[in-house]
């Protein structure tokens, strides 16, 4: 008996022969396997039974028969069909509590002697995130992550690379199998709301935040003062980016929205934001200050109310008593900046801009036994407006009689 080729592999054809040798002729011979009959054939002593694209599971123990006037005998012949490993998919929850975690790379192929390569840790959007150096036995030991609340970065696809050196039918000899690793935890702010706020005083503020949990939001509240706020929460799922163990990669996580109404009782409040799932819960804290209704709110972010606008004091001679002319200019841009106003003799100071302060000293000299002169062309060619009061000059008196 034998069987060619000597090496099988799967989706190989394979050829048994069984030969019959005996004083008396052969009356039949036939083949089998686990009692069934492959094929057979009568009065004859050999016989040849083919086996196309043989497959793992067609390895075993082959039977021939031969039987003549005297007895019947019987002869096994052993094919074992090689293949690739087979590394099944598997999926591994873990918590935050668990240290130390390890996982192992199942093979099952022929010949059952394995050599394993590095372990590559994937995000569940394929982006690639580290490599794990493996056992002789297949086995990895994540890196242990003394901060538990930063063990959900282990979340990911684990892939295992196995070869027991027969090749796939591509001609790959390096087979991979797939471990999905689900780090359980409490909620993970990933894009926190700005630690300050802005808001005016009665409004309902509306607080956007992106949360990464891979179990439901069960509860939330939100509380300042140590009492609890009323408060609604919106949730929408989105893919957003964050860091796992040094690199960016994108994760599926929730957009919140929670709403709720500020106290008008002081100008500024701490609220402590609380989100909990079955496996704990995370809180942050944010600040919201009141402003007036002159300030805009934008985005979150306090503007100071502008107003625009110019003043000018046309330079006009004036006489002083020794008369003398003396031109004085007293003209003032202001643009895009308010002046809080100071006594005569003082200076005006710029409010705010934009979160910058600045101040302008104009200093003003009162006037003394002064009177105007003003020029009858000037007089002439402008109009009520063009004049302005100054602080000083109570009457206008022409005195050009007296020069």
């Amino acid at each position: 008996m034998n069987y060619t080729p000597d090496k099988v592999y799967e989706g190989q054809s394979v050829t048994l022969c069984c030969c019959s040798e005996s004083r008396t002729s052969t009356i039949g011979i036939w083949w089998t396997i686990k009692g069934l009959v492959l094929s057979s054939r009568y009065n004859t002593n050999v016989l040849c039974h083919d086996i196309i694209n043989m497959s793992r599971s067609e390895s075993g123990g082959y039977r021939c028969f031969a039987e003549n006037e005297i007895e019947i005998v019987n002869d096994d012949v052993i094919v074992t069909v090689l293949y690739p490993p087979d590394i099944p998919n598997q999926q591994v929850n873990v918590t935050e509590k668990e240290v130390v975690r390890t996982l192992q790379c199942f093979a099952y192929g022929v010949p059952s002697k394995y050599t394993y390569s590095q372990w590559e840790h994937l995000s569940h959007f394929g982006e690639h995130i580290r490599y794990l150096n493996a056992t002789t036995d297949g086995k990895v030991t994540l890196p242990r992550i003394a901060n538990k609340i930063k063990r959900y970065q282990d979340n990911g696809i684990y892939i295992c690379t196995v070869s027991n050196g027969v090749a796939d039918i591509t001609g790959n000899s390096f087979q991979k199998g797939k471990i999905c690793v689900i780090a359980n935890g409490p909620p993970v702010f990933l894009e926190k709301a700005k630690y300050k706020q802005y808001s005016q005083p009665g409004q309902k503020l509306y607080l956007e935040f992106i949360v990464y949990t891979k179990s439901m939001i069960k509860s939330y509240n939100v509380k300042s003062d140590n009492k609890e706020i009323p408060a609604l929460m919106q949730m929408t799922s989105v893919n957003s980016t964050t860091i796992f163990h040094g690199t960016e990669i994108t994760v599926e996580a929730f957009g919140v929205v929670l709403s709720f109404n500020i106290s008008n009782n002081s100008n500024s409040h701490v609220y402590t934001v609380t989100l909990c799932n079955v496996y704990g819960n995370t809180s942050f804290e944010v600040e919201i200050e009141l402003v007036t209704t002159e300030e805009k709110i934008i985005n979150g972010t306090k503007v100071a109310s502008i107003t625009i606008f110019v003043i000018l004091v046309m330079c006009v001679p004036v006489l002083v008593a020794a008369g003398q002319p003396v031109p004085v200019e007293n003209i003032v841009y202001q643009d895009a900046i308010a002046f809080r106003p100071r006594p005569l003799q003082g200076s005006g100071e710029v409010i705010e801009y934009n979160y910058e302060t600045y101040s302008h000293e104009q200093n003003m000299r009162p006037l003394k036994e002064v009177v105007a002169l003003i020029d009858s062309q000037s007089v002439s060619s402008s109009d009520e407006e063009d004049f302005v009061d100054i602080e000083g000059l109570e009457n206008f008196i022409d005195r050009t009689e007296d020069i």
